[in-house]
């Protein structure tokens, strides 16, 4: 039973999701009977309905308003989409299955249309596409350009949700990877194994203005590392498999790579396989993405799923939450990682 004192408060929808046991996603689909009610048992239906009725609890004014635009649709600005620097297939790999996320969430909640604009810095969209009425929400990429947009939109005039991002103003939300966990499994997997003077290999990271998730990436290999009593040495920090090959000469060399994302694991397979260097015979690989075609490279790379879809699937139920009326704090979602071990990584070869 709830109490009295509880059911006067102004109920939220995170108040009602804890107090009947469920997610906020849940009670969502419960109190906007939407088409995917039907994948709730009639039991937790009736709960919830009741938890709602208890508490008190009664939608948002500003979820009412945008709801009684009768858009049904949310926005999805991807930012890097045509950067003409990443190759299709990566594109077609990542972007794609965020989609898929997001659409087959979206199908879920009954919403009829998801519009996309594929837009970057030289090609900026007009404020007016997406504050004009024609979508409830907006999902925003992050990317250079894509994070002064976030700074740029007001929350009070448009949900937003940024992506691939845990850094964004008040009142918004986000879905992103737990870029930070899938390297510390990456590191924990080489130590494991024996190997202590792992390589990182990519771009710099040191400007504020780079790449978000490769510094969290970069972070949790140190991270892992000095927990376990290794200083990561900053010579260990290399771009190109000039700089592993550099590595591997010296007299106490590395044994192991960790690569920020696979797109750089690939193609240092073959510089290392031109150079002699056995993998993993010789040098043990982890990359980052699970993109394409790596189970074909060096026997099957070692790398760490990307959970893009899930990433997709966490935004659309994030901005349907703010829509609704939830705190922005309540639509912030980190979605795990996990390794996957192929034949690119072995036991530290040991030197008598």
């Amino acid at each position: 039973m709830v109490s009295s004192a509880k059911a006067h408060t102004h109920a939220k929808i995170v108040d009602v999701a804890a107090a009947a046991g469920v997610s906020i996603s849940t009670v969502s689909k419960v109190l906007s009977s939407s088409g995917s009610i039907q994948q709730i048992s009639s039991a937790t239906i009736a709960k919830v309905q009741k938890v709602a009725q208890e508490l008190g609890y009664v939608p948002n004014a500003a979820a009412r308003g945008l709801r009684q635009r009768r858009s049904n649709q949310v926005g999805v600005i991807l930012a890097g989409f045509q950067d003409a620097g990443i190759p299709t297939e990566v594109r077609l790999s990542l972007e794609g299955a965020f989609l898929l996320g997001l659409i087959g969430a979206a199908r879920e909640r009954g919403l009829p249309g998801v519009m996309i604009y594929p837009t970057d810095a030289s090609h900026p969209l007009e404020p007016n596409l997406y504050l004009d009425g024609r979508v409830d929400g907006l999902i925003v990429q992050s990317d250079p350009w894509g994070r002064n947009l976030l700074r740029d939109l007001d929350p009070r005039r448009l949900p937003t949700v940024g992506i691939w991002t845990q850094d964004v103003p008040d009142g918004m939300a986000y879905a992103d990877a737990d870029h930070i966990g899938g390297a510390t499994q990456a590191i924990e997997h080489l130590l494991s194994l024996g190997h202590q003077k792992i390589a990182f290999l990519g771009p710099p990271l040191e400007h504020p203005g780079s790449n978000e998730n490769f510094r969290e990436r970069l972070e949790g290999y140190r991270r892992t590392l000095e927990r376990a009593g290794i200083t990561p040495d900053p010579r260990w920090h290399v771009q190109d498999h000039h700089g592993v090959l550099r590595l591997l000469r010296e007299p106490d060399p590395i044994s192991a790579v960790f690569a920020v994302n696979d797109r750089r694991a690939i193609p240092l397979v073959g510089a290392l396989e031109a150079a002699g260097v056995r993998i993993p015979q010789d040098l043990s690989l982890v990359g980052f993405d699970n993109a394409m075609g790596t189970d074909l490279i060096a026997g099957g790379l070692t790398t760490i799923d990307h959970p893009v879809l899930e990433v997709g699937a966490a935004a659309l139920e994030n901005l349907i939450a703010l829509i609704e009326g939830t705190d922005a704090q309540h639509c912030r979602t980190v979605v795990p990682t996990r390794l996957i071990v192929r034949h690119s990584t072995a036991p530290v070869r040991r030197t008598v």
